[in-house]
């Protein structure tokens, strides 16, 4: 737990504790790489309902401020047309564009344990105390960032990427009605000119902001937007894209069936409060339901920060022998197993050499190919002890009959 720190302490020290690196590791189903790794970054659900009533509670309240995730990238020729960190006043509530790394601070907090008081949370958005994002920015943009930047909270930095399980960007279902971020943007919250901005003073602070007169229904909006950016039941922390391969999808954060997992546990686990949540964000009618099916729980998905090379690809490295292991994108770490299994004279380092393409030195290595081997319950005493089956015809029978001996003991 870390509430006794004040908001702006904490958005200060946002880093510390350091979050956990993705270690190296393999999974064979969305269930698997959940208990393995995502549900070890998952927070606390005391915490995510505590953060649910403060974030409730802070949309109904009386002029909120909002983040809008929207026009946060441009080419060179169009950073007159960036709005990230700029402010608009209204008569109901105020807003601020942002890009997805304001999620982050929301994430990081949740996953450390710590939650402000409603109190705390207003104070800090009225006075533009809760940054607007981090990482670099345009000249065009700090002329007229009225919500300055923050630290990185290093969650990129650690092997991984906040994956949102309602899409932010779409399907706002209001009436029958469904509007996508575009649209809603166009509608309620357009970018305008950069001189809409005017120096404006508020408690002796100049800063730059726009007046804006709202349409129908642009709180509505705002509130679903900003809860599904920011609220910690709609997302978890996953992989990012170059730190992690698999044979289903080319982002594993945002694979369907992965998304649909971690809906329905939180479906389960918040009950009631979860209902509420997808009321308050427009959520389609499918999201009150289960969504995950049994027959998508296959994957096979190898994560790490730093993963082996995979030199002339798996499926080119194991072809001579894919009529007897299979044509799945797991053959090479079965081909892995069954050579560790039937061969007394392999090691690690040969196989990873053989099937990974990684050349370590002479003493040590071996690393990678030994968790490979671990993860499909293979201990070291079973090195070599099926050599009667090395030169089998059908290895794929083999090595399934030698793991059902394995997992039978």
């Amino acid at each position: 737990m870390d509430n006794n720190k004040t908001l702006l302490d904490k958005l200060n020290q946002i880093q510390s504790p350091r979050l956990k690196k993705l270690r190296y590791g393999i999974a064979y189903s969305v269930k698997q790489f959940w208990d393995e790794i995502i549900s070890q970054y998952n927070p606390d659900p005391k915490i995510m309902l505590k953060w649910h009533d403060v974030l409730v509670t802070y949309v109904n309240s009386e002029h909120p401020v909002f983040a809008i995730r929207g026009y946060n990238s441009m080419p060179p020729n169009k950073y007159d047309d960036l709005r990230r960190g700029f402010l608009t006043l209204t008569d109901d509530f105020d807003f601020f564009y942002t890009d997805n790394f304001f999620a982050a601070y929301f994430c990081k907090m949740a996953i450390d344990g710590f939650v402000p008081s409603f109190n705390e949370l207003q104070q800090t958005f009225a006075l533009r105390k809760f940054p607007s994002r981090f990482g670099n920015n345009t000249a065009e943009e700090r002329e007229l960032m009225a919500i300055k930047q923050g630290r990185d909270p290093l969650i990129n930095s650690s092997g991984f990427k906040v994956a949102h399980i309602i899409p932010v960007g779409m399907g706002y279902d209001f009436n029958g009605v469904q509007l996508g971020a575009k649209a809603i943007l166009e509608t309620y919250f357009p970018k305008g000119e950069r001189s809409d901005w005017k120096m404006i003073c508020q408690e002796n602070e100049y800063f730059f902001a726009r007046k804006m007169i709202l349409n129908d229904n642009a709180r509505k909006y705002a509130a679903a937007h900003f809860l599904r950016f920011i609220h910690p039941f709609n997302y978890f922390l996953c992989p990012k894209k170059t730190c992690e391969r698999n044979n289903m999808c080319k982002d594993v954060s945002e694979y369907s069936p992965l998304l649909d997992y971690v809906h329905d546990i939180n479906l389960e686990t918040f009950g009631d409060k979860y209902l509420e949540f997808l009321n308050l964000v427009m959520a389609d009618e499918k999201y009150y339901s289960p969504l995950f099916k049994a027959s998508c729980n296959s994957i096979n998905i190898e994560y790490g920060r730093e993963l082996p090379k995979n030199v002339q690809h798996e499926d080119e490295k194991a072809r001579q022998n894919v009529n007897c292991i299979g044509n799945t994108k797991d053959m090479v770490h079965k081909l892995m197993a069954y050579e560790y299994l039937t061969d007394p004279q392999t090691s690690f380092r040969k196989l990873e050499k053989k099937y990974l393409g990684i050349d370590s030195q002479t003493r040590g290595g071996g690393f990678i190919a030994k968790k490979i081997i671990n993860a499909m319950g293979i201990k070291a005493e079973f090195k070599g002890k099926f050599k009667e089956l090395r030169d089998v015809e059908t290895p794929q029978k083999a090595l399934e009959e030698i793991l059902a001996e394995l997992n039978k003991d």
